[in-house]
């Protein structure tokens, strides 16, 4: 299960922040994760359950957000999204697509809270 390894980077990161803005907790994490990115959110939800204790996230909230599969026809120049990982155009059938997003794992925002309980966002 390589989400413990995806978790433990996160964490890891998400402290790195927290150092630099001096913050005494974590709040939220938001990721993006596509929908052909490899990950399985609720295995990527237990194994953030299992790690975060003992970390500045220990009370802090994971929230993950699908992004769909989006892809570009080459035959009829239209773009379609679609959270099943099917590369074919859904309007000429065509398997000639090019994908444009759907891949990426992202950590897109951290809530932290300041020693004075003043709350900061991040990245």
């Amino acid at each position: 299960m390589h989400e413990f390894s995806i978790v433990q980077s996160i964490l890891d990161t998400v402290e790195g922040y927290a150092r630099q803005s001096s913050a005494s907790s974590v709040k939220r994490v938001v990721i993006r994760a596509g929908a052909i990115s490899g990950i399985e959110p609720h295995l990527l939800q237990i194994a953030f359950d299992t790690f975060k204790g003992h970390t500045v996230c220990s009370e802090a909230a994971l929230e993950i957000i699908i992004e769909p599969l989006k892809v570009e026809c080459c035959s009829c120049s239209k773009i379609a999204e679609n959270t099943n990982p099917l590369f074919r155009c859904p309007f000429c059938g065509s398997t000639d697509v090019r994908l444009l997003n759907g891949e990426d794992l992202i950590l897109e925002r951290i809530e932290m809270e300041s020693s004075d309980a003043e709350t900061q966002d991040s990245p």
